[in-house]
This record gives structure tokens, sequence and C-alpha cells, in this order.
């Protein structure tokens, strides 16, 4: 996985300081082999180096220092396209971005139209931009919504996925392939909505020549939002439904109060996850124990 450099610790920033979050390097950098980028010392910007931002229009801005005015778009652009080749072979599956960045930030960061005028939150920085346009699948997140625990567990979910996904693709890409791969992540997607299922579905069942770059593009992209508290629960539901003429009264009673309890916010999802995974022990069904959606990333 990809991580802007100072979200590491590095004393990269413009100032010589760091903006580190534990998290990556404590807790995913056991799960995951980091990869550190830092555009601006990398294409050999200095360090410390003058503040600078983006000035033009969105499509094509322009890299300018604060004060100076120096032009550093050029330099930049030109490790860019290195760097980018670099990192095609790092097997790749997810990158965290710092926030606002002139070269790191993926949304909202400030433009200005000219020297003149007032920034507007538009700009993508020109590493981000790139990153995008090269690896179009790769899960993107900065730093910042990844302190939001539900959109850091979906991030952690479309890197397995991911990783899930190009592991397919690069060992079988037959109809069969695809369909069983659609299978076993049914309720993984479900939870993300109706809409991506029957899109995902239609692309499953076209046959022939299966419509690989167009099923996976579209899973991503769909992925990419957070599933509601009402998908999730009319998936657990569709799960028990499985289990109904398998388990006792008591286990059956015990179950439906869990998904209530999830519903209503009195219990996190993982009880209900936790009485289907002990239904499955005692009467195993071999269709349910495929699904990723009860397999979600370790608990930390």
């Amino acid at each position: 996985m990809g991580v802007s450099r100072c979200l590491l610790g590095d004393p990269v920033r413009y100032d010589g300081d760091h903006k580190r979050q534990p998290w990556l390097d404590e807790t995913l950098g056991a799960w995951c082999r980091l990869v550190p980028v830092c555009p601006e010392v990398e294409a050999g910007l200095g360090l410390p180096r003058e503040p600078m931002r983006l000035e033009g229009p969105p499509d094509a801005p322009r890299l300018l220092t604060l004060h100076t005015r120096r032009d550093l778009t050029a330099p930049l652009l030109a490790w860019r396209e290195q760097r980018l080749a670099q990192l095609a072979n790092e097997g790749l599956r997810g990158f965290v971005l710092k926030s606002r960045s002139p070269s790191c930030g993926a949304a909202g960061v400030a433009l200005h139209p000219d020297a003149e005028g007032a920034s507007e939150p538009v700009g993508t920085g020109l590493f981000a931009q790139a990153l995008r346009q090269r690896f179009p699948l790769l899960p993107l997140e900065e730093e910042e919504r990844l302190r939001d625990p539900p959109w850091r567990e979906n991030f952690v979910e479309r890197l397995h996925v991911l990783d899930r996904w190009l592991a397919l693709t690069t060992r079988d890409g037959s109809a069969a392939g695809l369909v069983g791969f659609h299978a076993d992540h049914k309720f993984l997607i479900m939870a993300h909505g109706a809409p991506l299922m029957r899109a995902l579905g239609r692309l499953a069942a076209r046959g022939g020549s299966p419509p690989l770059a167009e099923y996976g593009a579209t899973l991503m992209a769909g992925l990419a939002a957070l599933p509601t508290l009402r998908a999730h629960v009319d998936v657990l539901r569709h799960l028990a439904g499985f289990l109904k003429n398998r388990l006792p009264p008591s286990d059956k009673a015990a179950l439906r109060e869990g998904i209530e309890g999830y519903r209503q916010q009195r219990l996190p999802r993982s009880v209900p996850l936790a009485l289907l995974h002990d239904a499955l022990r005692r009467f195993p069904h071999p269709y349910l124990a495929r699904q990723w959606y009860l397999r979600p990333p370790a608990e930390e």
C-alpha cells in the first residue's frame, strides 16, 4: 500500500515537520507492506522549502511557490512519470494520501484561478491526479477521512477485495471464474446497495468472453460508497434466512435479537456476525462458508 511519507512520521513537509498517523504503520503496517512516497522531496524541490500552491484551471493547474512565484510544475511532472512507472511494479492495493496537499491531495485542494484570485477547494494534487488516472481501480483515501471508523473499515475492505480481484484476473479470466468470484462476494456487494448488485449480476451472467475490465471498474467504484445501516441489516437477515430451518428456536431468537439490536444501534455489527459464525460452526452451510461478507478483515 502506498502512503504519503509525512503520514509515516518522516519530516518531509515544507517546514521540515511530519503528520504521522500511528494507525498506518503500527496497525495497518502489520498487514500491508507500506510503500512511502513524497512527491515534493523525491522531485528534488528541497527541504525545507517554500510553501506552494496550485494555480490555474482544474484540468491543468500549475504548482507555484507562494512568495517567489517559481513555477515548479515541470520538475514535479517529470518525476511523476518515472515514479508511476516504478509503482506499477509494487503490487499496490491502495494508497493513503495527505489531505489538501498540492501534490498529494485527492480532492478539495485549494486552487487559485490566478495570482490574485481567491482560492476554491476544487483542486486535486498533481501526483494524486495522475495516480488515479494510472491506477483507476486503486482505493485512494486521505488520512483525514480515515480517522472516521466506518471509512477506515470501508478502505480496508476495498484493499482486500482488490487483492482478490487482481489474483483472479491474473490466474483465471474465464466466465466461470468471474461467476465464482461474484458468488463469493454476493452479500458483500449487496451491502453496498441493490443497484450495484444488479449491475454486477448482469455482467457476471453475460457469459462468453467475460467483461472483466467493466466488472472490475464497476465493482471498485461501487465499493467506494459506504454501506447504509439498512443495507447491512437486510444482508444479515438474508443470511439468517439460510439457517432458519436448521437452528433450534432459542438460537433463531438470539440471532434475530442480535440483528435487531444492531438495527437499533444498541449493538455493533460484530455481534450478529459472531452469532452467524457460531451457527455455521454447528450447522455448516457450504455456500455461506464461501461468503466474504462473513469474513471481514481483522478486528484491529
